[in-house]
């Protein structure tokens, strides 16, 4: 059985990818967002793309609500969304806020 992680946010890194999760909003949860990081050889894959690490491989797909293979999966997801249409913030500008957020920890990763 896959382990699916949602990612509110999916960045770049040297060699790799990093995401935050939409946990990273919840008023109860952690006070500031924390990426998980991932190296390893990067090929696209339809409309997502694919991470070879030495152990293990990990794949990312967009969600699609639509789609009944991701029935389940996308309820933080979908609460995230909503949550940034209640707080009036634009996708583009919070993606931006939490990327410098978590620039010091993917430096520190690529260091």
């Amino acid at each position: 059985m896959p382990l699916v992680r949602p990612a509110a946010f999916i960045y770049a890194t040297r060699g790799g990818f990093a995401w935050v999760e939409p946990s990273y909003a919840d008023p109860h949860g952690a006070s500031s967002p924390s990426p998980l990081i991932r190296t390893g050889e990067l090929r696209q894959k339809g409309e997502g793309f694919v991470v070879f690490e030495p152990e293990a491989w990990i794949a990312v797909h967009p969600f699609d609500a639509r789609d009944p293979g991701m029935a389940g999966y996308g309820e933080p997801l979908l609460w995230f969304a909503e949550h940034l249409k209640k707080c009036g913030l634009q996708w583009r500008d919070e993606r931006e806020r939490v990327r410098e957020l978590i620039a010091p920890s993917i430096k520190a990763h690529e260091a």
